[in-house]
């Protein structure tokens, strides 16, 4: 496993090089983790695209009628703008926004 001595933290000299990494990605019988001919490979995929899935129709489910009813009614969009604005990095008048 050659490292990489460009790298300026000596703690990612200990990275294998991207080869090393695709080789023992491929591999049938990786020394390592896991390989695309793991039987828990394909958990782990489900697993991953399942969380992030979701995430996603979750923050849709909650975000897409919120967003309505902010657009919807007046009273609601100001107080919801005045929080949210505790949330801005820095004030509207920073950076040019009325």
């Amino acid at each position: 496993m050659p490292a990489q001595k460009w790298l300026p933290i000596d703690a990612f000299n200990r990275l294998p090089d991207p080869l090393a990494v695709l080789v023992e990605w491929t591999s049938p019988d990786p020394d390592n983790g896991i390989s695309i001919f793991t039987a828990d490979y394909d958990t782990h995929i489900f697993c991953s695209t399942y969380r992030a899935l979701a995430a996603f129709f979750l923050a849709v489910v909650v975000g897409v009628p919120r967003g309505i009813f902010l657009g919807w009614k007046k009273s609601v969009h100001s107080y919801a703008y005045s929080l949210l604005g505790l949330l801005r990095p820095a004030p509207p008048h920073l950076h040019g926004c009325r």
